[in-house]
């Protein structure tokens, strides 16, 4: 009997949260209290990459930052250009049109098997493909409201992709796959709540792609999970240890006006909010809410240390994280500040940090007007 009632729990356990089987891990430390930006960490190295400005390229809020053997392609919010690795401008991939080559909107961007980058123009529902060079190579249309609730997207393979997206009323699929050939979108994971007439995201960067397996967060849930192709499911991989209130998968569907402000109510509730983006180091996991906190967790230890994630410009002593948009092929994580911004940064000045030194030597060629820097950083 007591090995019947085993079983029955252990199946109950896999049936919530993402088809939940036990996670092979559990990591600790997310109930401490938040230490300062940049507060113990240790950086094996750090550099800074002012972005060249010049050719009336103006770049500001960068979202996204893909790699192509020596350049970098950045997704800003005026639009897809290249850089090489020390941030000399090399091109720019369309316009902002209606003509041939360019774009309504910039819903998202990648890079495919040919190194080809692909922009998706979701408000006229077409993907535009360049070379490296920015050179128009192909167009390709797609149905009405295909990309409508894209947030972000990564190829699986020259015919798929992974696809993260906005939640609006009960459109809730956070997660699916696209077939691009096909033109098909086939839905993996759904949020248990809704909106209320608003478009929310539920992560900026909420999953990240490692070889042939898919990384994920999902609102409200404690749970890293995965997903492969074999598969085609979502499943848990670790698990963050929390006092704080796990809302059932019953309470979630009682949320009808999912958003920032529904956040902020139930964090002052001590209710477990879950994590908006992910990357993936060789040696950390490191997990964002919002702009407020994130959690960085080592690999070997499986421990987690939450950090604030605003910065105090008052009086910087420590090396910060700042707005990390992607995770380099040397292992790096990379970030980004506007210029205007860096200049209001005030240094400590008996700082013996040599990286924050890096910075001011930078801070003081650039001007207020110039386009973002590039931080990368090698945690050890």
């Amino acid at each position: 009997m007591a090995k019947y009632l085993s079983t029955l729990l252990y199946i109950g356990v896999f049936l919530s949260s993402c088809q939940k089987e036990a996670p092979i891990r559990q990591i600790t430390g997310f109930d401490s209290p938040p230490a300062i930006n940049g507060q113990g960490l240790a950086a094996d190295s750090f550099y800074v990459v002012p972005l060249e400005s010049k050719n009336n390229v103006i770049i500001r809020d960068i979202r996204k930052i893909d790699f192509v053997d020596s350049s970098m392609v950045i997704l800003s919010s005026e639009g897809v250009f290249s850089f090489n690795r020390q941030g000399q401008y090399l091109c720019q991939y369309g316009e902002k049109g209606n003509g041939s080559g360019e774009y309504h909107t910039l819903t998202s961007m990648w890079v495919d098997e040919q190194k080809h980058i692909r922009i998706i123009d979701g408000a006229r529902n077409r993907i535009l493909t360049f070379n490296t060079d920015g050179q128009l190579l192909d167009t390709q249309t797609y149905p009405s409201s295909t990309f409508d609730l894209l947030n972000d997207c990564e190829p699986i393979d020259n015919k798929h992709l992974f696809c993260s997206n906005h939640i609006y009323n009960d459109l809730n699929t956070i997660y699916s796959t696209f077939d691009l050939q096909r033109k098909e979108s086939h839905p993996l994971h759904k949020f248990a709540g809704k909106t209320a007439n608003t478009q929310e995201y539920t992560g900026r960067h909420a999953f990240t792609l490692q070889k042939d397996t898919v990384f994920c967060v999902s609102p409200f849930s404690p749970d890293i999970c995965y997903w492969t192709e074999e598969n085609n499911d979502i499943r848990p991989y670790l698990s963050i240890m929390t006092e704080q209130e796990i809302l059932s998968e019953k309470e979630q569907t009682s949320i009808e006006d999912f958003g920032i402000t529904r956040y902020a109510e139930l964090l002052n509730q001590d209710v477990f909010t879950g994590f908006t983006d992910l990357f993936i180091t060789p040696q950390y996991y490191f997990l964002v809410f919002y702009n407020l906190s994130y959690l960085l967790v080592s690999k070997s230890t499986y421990k987690g240390v939450r950090y604030e994630y605003p910065l105090q410009t008052d009086k910087i002593s420590y090396l910060p994280l700042i707005n990390i948009r992607a995770v380099s092929p040397q292992g790096f994580l990379v970030g980004f500040e506007e210029a205007y911004k860096l200049k209001q940064w005030k240094i400590n000045t008996e700082t013996q940090d040599d990286n924050l030194r890096k910075i001011q030597a930078v801070v003081q060629k650039i001007s207020a007007e110039d386009n973002p820097c590039l931080f990368f950083y090698r945690l050890k």
